[in-house]
């Protein structure tokens, strides 16, 4: 791998001094993200990290995982300095899936600002899983958990994440999700008592809000709740004709 060959780097890998490492749309499988684990592994400074359509599977992603908390903990407690961690990978959300590990290794980077989880396959419980894992994060611009299932149940602990990072974050994509009605009234409560609401941009597509979800998002225009807002996307969450004419 020539990443982790050190013969040229005074005995330093080029993966060692790395910052950005994307790795996406290709079809490297399995076997391929056993080899980005390492590489993983050998970085020291990386502030960016995309993996994504690599159809890694629970077994790839178990290594992809097992290479980011071996990345974690050679850092002090807490240090790393990971930026951005986008992910479009196998999570699952049983025990014995590559969740567990990532959990674990969540809580220790504090630097992050951007956190990407897309069809990661987490499923309500999943979902809550990381959630809970976030809560000590709190310099979030921008949160990404579309196609995952995540329900109403979870916004109890998304409003949590919201409520740590309301200053910083600027971007909230939960599309392609099975929220409610609760679900969007839940998370537009999260909102209420603060004026450093910082989000600008907010996708709630492809969801099942429905007519009582679209009078919660009319009501926190209405009362100011998201004064920076920019964009807001609610296609394909069954609203009438007259839910779309008062939105």
């Amino acid at each position: 791998n020539i990443l982790l060959d050190s013969s040229n780097q005074n005995g330093s890998c080029v993966a060692s001094n790395l910052e950005t490492l994307k790795i996406y749309n290709n079809m490297i499988g399995i076997e391929g993200a056993k080899e980005v684990g390492p590489i993983l592994r050998a970085c020291r400074n990386l502030k960016y990290f995309r993996y994504e359509g690599c159809r890694a599977q629970k077994e790839g992603t178990h290594a992809i995982v097992q290479g980011l908390a071996d990345m974690t903990a050679q850092s002090p407690a807490f240090q790393h300095p990971l930026e951005a961690l986008l992910l479009e990978s196998s999570l699952g959300c049983k025990e014995e899936d590559p969740i567990s590990a990532f959990c674990l290794l969540l809580p220790n980077l504090s630097q992050l600002s951007h956190l990407k989880l897309y069809d990661c396959g987490l499923e309500s419980t999943g979902c809550d899983r990381v959630l809970t894992s976030m809560k000590s994060l709190s310099r979030l611009e921008i949160l990404e958990m579309g196609q995952n299932e995540m329900a109403a149940d979870n916004i109890e602990n998304l409003t949590i994440i919201l409520q740590n990072n309301l200053s910083t974050m600027r971007v909230l994509n939960l599309e392609s999700n099975e929220l409610t009605s609760l679900g969007v009234e839940l998370l537009v409560n999260a909102f209420r008592g603060s004026n450093e609401v910082a989000i600008e941009r907010l996708f709630l597509s492809e969801n099942q809000i429905g007519e009582r979800g679209a009078m919660a998002l009319i009501e926190a225009q209405n009362d100011n709740l998201l004064p920076n807002l920019k964009v807001l996307t609610l296609d394909e969450n069954g609203f009438s004709e007259e839910t779309v004419e008062n939105l």
